[in-house]
């Protein structure tokens, strides 16, 4: 399985081998790092897939990180799985692929379901902090940290935003905070 999860020529016989591995405890580091560099992105949004449940294997979350996220639905998996792994460069990653594609409803859903009490707050303030963000994402942003009620996030959110210096759209996102905390 491993030669053909590695060196099959199509991606369609390299991406079952991979999960087969995967299902039978065969899959060993240096495939899944492979297949997260894979020329296909088939193949790399499965090997993300299946990265979630490897994040002990060392290496890994600095390939996940680094995976070329060319594709949609590569970077809707990659949210997804950013979203299990509990370290702030993660969080960081997630916001700059919300900001990246805010036109994707499939994105904003994989970014908003990755958010979590231990991550909510980088990525909030990440995306506040920049200056193409759309508003859309950011009152999403805003409601998701509020209704997860995670005090110290809330408190770096409402401290950023005072920090704004657009007043009328500050006390906007302010509100818009309090009301989700009701």
């Amino acid at each position: 399985l491993k030669p053909m999860a590695v060196h099959g020529n199509r991606p369609e016989s390299r991406i079952p081998g991979l999960h087969a591995l995967n299902l039978l405890e065969g899959l060993d580091a240096q495939t899944l790092l492979r297949s997260l560099q894979d020329e296909h992105p088939e193949v790399r949004r499965h090997a993300l897939c299946i990265a979630e449940s490897h994040f002990d294997v060392p290496g890994l979350g600095e390939a996940v990180l680094a995976c070329d996220a060319s594709t949609l639905p590569l970077r809707t998996q990659l949210a997804f799985t950013l979203g299990e792994w509990p370290d702030a460069r993660a969080a960081d990653r997630l916001a700059e692929l919300a900001i990246r594609s805010p036109e994707s409803c499939y994105l904003a859903a994989a970014g908003v379901s990755s958010l979590h009490s231990q991550n909510v707050g980088v990525v909030t303030q990440s995306v506040l902090e920049a200056p193409n963000a759309p508003e859309s994402l950011i009152t999403s942003l805003l409601e998701q940290t509020a209704s997860l009620a995670e005090r110290d996030a809330v408190r770096a959110v409402i401290v950023a935003l005072t920090e704004t210096p657009d007043s009328a759209r500050t006390f906007s996102r302010i509100a818009r905070t309090f009301d989700a905390l009701s």
